[in-house]
């Protein structure tokens, strides 16, 4: 019993096979060679979704808190909703952030350029770009 191939190594095996044929019936060899270039792995490529949620500014988060204090019942995806954007940032305006930042702290420090830990830039080179 032959040893499993990989992929690679059926493929060029595919060639020689449609080299060899290419003689005898051209368009077998063909429709090989067509079937050879189909086996390769494609790359998923990952979708992003659109950006739809609004920019937040203090005055949005000033109405969120409005809101959610004038009725406690109302859900926070439902507010959420009401100003386009998502419940966990509306969470996120009420309760602080995890960082104990405020979301209006957290707007002043983006204008003024400032940058969250993980944000930092290395010094290392990438070596998988």
């Amino acid at each position: 019993m032959e040893a499993r191939r990989t992929i690679p190594e059926v493929r060029e095996a595919l060639k020689a096979i449609a080299v060899e044929l290419l003689p005898i019936s051209p368009d077998h060899a063909k429709r090989v060679a067509a079937r050879v270039n189909d086996m390769h792995r494609r790359t998923m490529k990952r979708e992003k979704a659109d950006r739809h949620q609004s920019n937040i500014t203090k005055e949005m988060c000033a109405a969120v808190r409005r809101m959610a204090s004038n009725d406690p019942k109302l859900s926070q995806r439902a507010i959420g909703a009401h100003f386009g954007i998502d419940g966990g940032r509306v969470n996120e305006i009420i309760n602080g952030f995890r960082n104990g930042k405020t979301m209006e702290q957290r707007i002043d420090e983006r204008r003024a350029g400032v940058r969250e830990p993980w944000e930092h830039k290395t010094d290392t080179p990438d070596l998988f770009r």
